[in-house]
């Protein structure tokens, strides 16, 4: 799962094949279609693990004493979520 992502995030999703992601993970030939029936499900799970985390670290990170800790906190990530994508 982490070889794939790392493979994409390197070279976009055309670079994950079967091939490529047990190469990166350093497992034998086939080794990708023992747990996967085909790339596009090896990306959809990959996919939903990046967002399951993301989602959780969101809300961990949005998490505070009270509801006036929310809207400050929004602010702060669009400001940083802008900022960094534009240096």
């Amino acid at each position: 799962m982490h070889a794939a992502v790392r493979l994409a995030q390197r070279g976009g999703l055309a670079s994950v094949t079967a091939e490529t992601v047990t190469a990166e993970a350093g497992l034998p030939p086939g080794a990708a279609a023992e747990h996967f029936d085909s790339v596009p499900a090896l990306l959809l799970e990959a996919g939903s693990r990046v967002l399951r985390l993301r989602t959780d670290t969101l809300r961990e990170w949005l998490d505070g004493p009270g509801p006036e800790n929310v809207v400050p906190r929004l602010a702060e990530l669009i400001d940083h979520q802008l900022t960094k994508r534009s240096s």
